[in-house]
C-alpha cells in the first residue's frame, strides 16, 4: 500500500491525474493502519479537489478528518480542516473558509509546522485580500512568506511573492508589484 500511495503522489505531481487515482485507490484497499487510511482519504481528497470533483473531495475530506479525530492524529486534523477550506474557498463560501483556515493555522503553530503554517497562511491571505481586507491579507502574506523562508521552500517562496505581487497590483503600487514578481520568478526558477 505504501508503494501505491507513494506513486500515486508523484503520478498526480507529475500531472497524470487518472494514474494518481488509480494508486491511491489500490492503496486504499489494504492501509497499513487507521491513521494511514486517513491520510490516503485526505489525499485522494487533494486530487478530486485539484479536478474539481468538489463532492469527491469533500466525501474524502470529512472521512479523513473522521478517522483523525478517531486516531487523536492533530496534524492530519490540521491539514484536513484547511483543505476543508482550501475547498470552501475555491467555492466562494469565504465565511466558512476563514474559520477552517484558522483553526488548522492554530493548530499548526502548536505543532511547530512552520511550512504547511506558511501555505495555508497565503490561503488565508488570499481570502483576505477577496474580501478587501488588504492589511490582514499582506501581513498574512508577510509571515506566510517568514515560515517559508526559515524552512528554505522556495517553491511556496515563489507562490508567496507572487500573490503579494499580485496584491500590490490591485492597490496600484506598481514599482513594489513588479519588485514581488520578479522575486517570484527567480525563486520559481530555482525550483525548475
Amino acid at each position: 500500500p505504501r508503494t501505491h500511495h507513494a506513486l500515486g503522489k508523484a503520478l498526480q505531481a507529475s500531472g497524470d491525474p487518472e494514474g494518481a487515482l488509480r494508486e491511491l485507490e489500490r492503496a486504499l484497499d489494504a492501509p497499513p493502519s487507521r491513521r494511514d487510511e486517513g491520510i490516503l482519504r485526505r489525499d485522494l481528497g487533494v486530487l478530486h479537489h485539484q479536478e474539481r470533483h468538489t463532492d469527491l473531495a469533500r466525501a474524502c475530506y470529512v472521512a479523513a478528518l473522521e478517522i483523525a479525530q478517531d486516531v487523536h492524529d492533530a496534524l492530519l486534523e490540521a491539514t484536513t480542516v484547511g483543505n476543508l477550506g482550501a475547498l470552501e474557498h475555491d467555492l466562494g463560501r469565504l465565511d466558512q473558509a476563514r474559520p477552517r483556515y484558522e483553526q488548522a493555522l492554530a493548530t499548526l503553530r502548536t505543532l511547530g509546522q512552520e511550512r504547511l503554517e506558511g501555505l495555508f497562511l497565503c490561503n488565508l491571505a488570499i481570502l483576505e485580500q477577496e474580501s478587501a481586507r488588504f492589511l490582514q491579507a499582506t501581513r498574512c502574506f508577510e509571515r506566510a512568506l517568514t515560515l517559508l523562508r526559515r524552512r528554505a521552500d522556495r517553491r511556496g517562496e515563489a507562490i508567496v511573492l507572487g500573490n503579494l505581487g499580485m496584491l500590490r497590483q490591485e492597490q496600484g503600487e506598481l514599482a513594489s508589484a513588479r519588485e514581488f514578481l520578479a522575486q517570484s520568478v527567480v525563486a520559481a526558477r530555482d525550483v525548475g
